[in-house]
Formats: structure tokens, C-alpha cells, sequence
């Protein structure tokens, strides 16, 4: 699924041809920048435009996500304000994929100054990553309360509580 960066630029640009496609590009091009050394977040987000349906066109997002990543809020947030400038003849479809950033996590997870301090070599070090994210997401309307958070999670269940519920069409 995924496709180059220049491509999806190309792709939305020609197929939407609106402020509001540009608005989406921009928010993505944040994410795939912003992470530009971890390879995996270049495949985050992929933008089709699938075709037409009763002169609507669909465009579908393919995102790839985890829970506990506060970038994948920050760019589902951003990604939701340029979709809400989108003309009225365009439907957005969003097909959700699981990422596990922490697949190692124990299942029963694990206190977050001790993983973070493992994972990132200190835990000052950790401490100013979460400085980075609250001041880069200032404007997003996202308040990280990462004093309060004292446990590290493990995803894995809720990834699969997700997939159970769209297959129950509940999600």
C-alpha cells in the first residue's frame, strides 16, 4: 500500500486540485519529515483516490498507527481539520492498520521511567522528547499530560480489540 511521498503529493494534488488537498499534504509531510529517520513512519500514511461513486469522489487514507504514539494523535488531529475543509463532493474513507512501536513491551506493560529511560538512554533525555512533542503540538489542541502518566502499556490488546470490533461493524 504505501506509495513515494511525491507520488501522494502528485495524487492529491491532480486529483483534488483544492486548498484543502494541499492542507492534507502539509500535515502529512510533517509526520513523514518529523520522523524522516525512523523508515517506518514514511509508510504512515498512504492517499488514493479510489474513484468516483454517484459523482462523489472517494478518496481513501490508509494509516498506520498505535495507540500509545502521541505523533499518530497529533497527525489523526490534523489530518481531521484538513478533511473537514474538504469540498462536500469528496468522501473520505480511513483504513486503519495496527503498529506495535513497542512490540517487545511485556504483556502486562511496564513503569514508564524505567522503559523510557531504557529506550531512549536516560531518562532527562526521555524527558525532553516529551518537552518537544507538548511544544511542537501547542497549536493542535492536544494537551500531552506526560507528568501524569506513570505506566507504559502494551497495545497489542487494544489493536486487537479494534480489529474484533470492525469486524462486528462496530468500529
Amino acid at each position: 500500500l504505501p506509495i513515494s511521498t511525491t507520488r501522494t503529493k502528485l495524487l492529491i494534488l491532480s486529483t483534488l486540485s483544492t486548498a484543502a488537498a494541499q492542507s492534507i499534504y502539509s500535515n502529512l509531510e510533517f509526520i513523514i519529515f518529523y520522523f524522516r529517520p525512523l523508515s517506518f513512519y514514511l509508510e504512515s500514511f498512504t492517499i488514493e483516490s479510489t474513484g468516483k461513486r454517484r459523482g462523489i469522489m472517494i478518496l481513501t487514507i490508509h494509516i498506520t498507527s498505535d495507540f500509545i504514539c502521541p505523533w499518530c494523535l497529533v497527525a489523526e488531529s490534523r489530518l481531521n481539520k484538513a478533511i473537514e475543509q474538504l469540498n462536500t463532493d469528496v468522501e473520505v474513507e480511513r483504513i486503519w492498520y495496527p503498529l506495535e512501536l513497542n512490540p517487545s513491551m511485556p504483556e502486562a506493560g511496564m513503569d514508564r521511567k524505567t522503559y523510557r529511560a531504557q529506550k531512549f538512554g536516560s531518562w532527562a533525555y526521555s524527558q525532553q522528547l516529551d518537552a518537544k512533542t507538548v511544544e511542537a503540538t501547542k497549536l493542535d489542541d492536544i494537551e500531552f499530560r506526560y507528568d501524569l502518566m506513570a505506566f507504559t502499556p502494551n497495545t497489542l490488546k487494544a489493536h486487537r480489540l479494534t480489529w474484533l470490533a470492525k469486524r462486528k461493524g462496530k468500529a
